[in-house]
């Protein structure tokens, strides 16, 4: 069966089981739902349907199996004897031995095709999951522990009349959650980076963008949205501006990056084995060792293309979002108004940033900005106003030049002359950010490191102190060997 259909197919149940919930307030029998854990067990249809309402903001619902794990005696019989004959069912334990296993297949640890999950048990389980991200109350384990979260933050008037509402909700007050609902949540981020199919609203606004350019995408891995994030233009609006959200809010954590971490893992494992996940620490490692020589080229390949977009806007990059938030109100308050919408890659307050550095009062936001630019030094790519208004002369004057170690800047500037004339004004706009400290001066930093370290170290970097300081060195020491040589 094509992605297509099956999506489609997906979709329409899903919204389908949500549209004919009947609104009762019902306890959780806990009795029946034991009763049908055992059925489960041996294998055996559940004796009743066990209807759960733990989450009030959410409609009540039929638990699915009558326990909320994946059934027994359906498509996955046979794979739950083969993985996971030990575990006993509910509380999404026989669905979550089930994804472990999908996920080992997909990180190359199934060494054939016995070590295989079953395509019916993977549309199964793919049911299963968009079902239940339609509504809170399918999933007991995330239900039962935030409850209190979703009392206190998504109450009825804080709403939106969408498919997964409380569940949405909770993902946006995440630095609120308590740490166990917190931790559940993280679950649910992490199949909808998976599968967008676990995402209620993304596969409301994107299944038809999915069905007509993705078609042949193999479901799973990320693989649906990076291919929808690739053809962004031929995107609806609505899918966009949905896509765009995933992307910001899965920015603190690679694990949280499916396409990426697939690629990388190994370097992880290599280069950040002991940095702790989240806010950012793994990818921020990753980057500083990704000029290493024995850093794979695939993983350095990936991680730039999510640094090229992760420069082109500044709700990509989880460190300036957080450390520049009370800078970014007081001095780029009107740039980050005029965003449009969510939708964005605006680059708008990122360039602001860079032009007020001096009135930024957070250090954490100055240090954050003064990476930002220090990228952009290194590579075009990541100064999206200049690669912009240069594209074009990039393609006629630097065609063959790789992007990296400034090696495209440097082309242009060797080009000066022949440039257009938005693509020269930019150009020199750069160059007057780039010329006061060296760490925007790369070449010069990594040709000069040697004479930095001997005769400037403890200067300070900016305002080109230490630019000053290699011009004097070097002054003194050719005023030096015209005296020894005229001496002679």
């Amino acid at each position: 069966m094509g992605m297509a259909h099956v999506t489609k197919a997906l979709l329409f149940a899903a919204l389908l089981s949500l549209s004919t919930l009947s609104v009762r307030a019902a306890e959780l029998d806990t009795e029946q739902l034991e009763d049908n854990e055992e059925a489960q067990q041996i294998r055996d249809e559940p004796a009743a349907d066990v209807v759960s309402q733990v989450v009030e903001q959410a409609d009540d619902v039929d638990l699915q199996s009558g326990t909320g794990d994946i059934s027994t005696t359906d498509n996955c019989r046979e794979d739950i004897e083969r993985f996971c004959t030990e575990t006993k069912p509910g509380e999404n334990r026989l669905l979550a031995c089930l994804t472990n296993q999908l996920n080992d297949e997909e990180a190359g640890k199934a060494a054939d095709e016995g070590g295989k999950l079953s395509d019916s048990c993977k549309e199964e389980m793919r049911a299963v999951k968009a079902e239940r991200s339609v509504n809170i109350n399918y999933d007991i384990p995330l239900a039962t522990v935030c409850k209190d979260d979703a009392n206190q933050y998504c109450n009825d008037g804080n709403l939106y009349p969408e498919p997964g509402a409380v569940i949405t909700c909770l993902r946006e007050v995440n630095e609120k959650l308590s740490s166990k609902c917190k931790e559940e949540i993280f679950r649910v981020r992490k199949e909808a980076s998976n599968d967008f199919i676990a995402d209620a609203m993304l596969t409301e606004l994107c299944t038809d963008d999915a069905q007509m350019l993705c078609e042949d995408v193999k479901a799973g891995g990320g693989r649906v949205q990076e291919c929808l994030r690739k053809k962004r233009p031929q995107l609806s609006w609505d899918c966009q501006e949905e896509l765009f959200r995933k992307e910001v809010e899965d920015a603190s954590d690679i694990r949280l990056n499916t396409a990426l971490l697939r690629v990388c893992s190994k370097d992880k494992k290599k280069f950040c084995a002991d940095v702790k996940p989240g806010m950012g620490l793994a990818k921020k490692c990753l980057e500083d060792n990704r000029n290493q020589p024995d850093f794979s080229s695939e993983c350095k390949s990936k991680f730039e293309e999510m640094m090229v977009r992760r420069a082109s806007d500044f709700r990509l990059d989880e460190t300036l979002r957080s450390e520049c938030r009370e800078d970014i109100e007081e001095v780029c308050g009107y740039e980050k108004d005029s965003l449009d919408t969510i939708a964005g890659y605006d680059g708008r307050v990122v360039e602001c940033l860079q032009d007020y550095r001096e009135e930024l009062v957070k250090p954490g936001c100055k240090a954050a900005v003064h990476k930002v630019t220090e990228r952009a030094a290194e590579d075009i790519r990541m100064d999206r106003p200049l690669a912009d208004a240069c594209y074009e002369d990039r393609k006629t004057k630097c065609a063959g030049v790789a992007p990296g170690s400034a090696r495209v800047l440097r082309c242009l500037q060797d080009n000066r002359n022949q440039l257009s004339y938005e693509c020269r004004a930019t150009l020199f706009d750069q160059e007057v950010r780039l010329a006061e400290d060296i760490d925007f001066k790369y070449p010069m930093k990594k040709a000069c490191k040697a004479e930095i370290e001997n005769f400037c170290k403890g200067i300070e970097h900016g305002h080109a102190r230490v630019i000053s300081c290699l011009q004097v060195t070097h002054l003194t020491l050719a005023t030096a060997i015209f005296w020894v040589s005229s001496s002679k």
